[in-house]
């Protein structure tokens, strides 16, 4: 059996957290500074971008696809989910949701 020879296959692990900073009244960007914690807590190297204006967080999801980003999270309600969502249809990223 090789041992290690999968990983050295794998693509590097890529995550890119996407925040709505006036989701549920502001509530999501206070919960952001929670997920930048977990995400040193955990040793994940991770990019975060705030949307700035409607349809802005599909835009940002598609630019970190086309980027090789690995795992997309989106921070936010149900329309950020949504933006987020529209911008990976199709790609090969894992979708997350905080």
């Amino acid at each position: 059996m090789l041992q290690g020879s999968v990983t050295h296959c794998m693509p590097e692990n890529k995550w890119a957290f996407i925040i709505n900073p006036v989701a549920g009244r502001g509530f999501a960007s206070k919960y952001a500074d929670h997920v930048k914690q977990m995400v040193k807590w955990f040793k994940i190297t991770a990019k975060f971008a705030q949307s700035k204006k409607r349809r802005h967080a599909t835009e940002i999801a598609s630019d970190f696809a086309e980027k090789g980003f690995t795992h997309i999270i989106a921070v936010g309600g149900d329309g950020t989910v949504n933006e987020v969502a529209s911008g990976i249809i199709g790609r090969d990223v894992i979708f997350g949701v905080v």
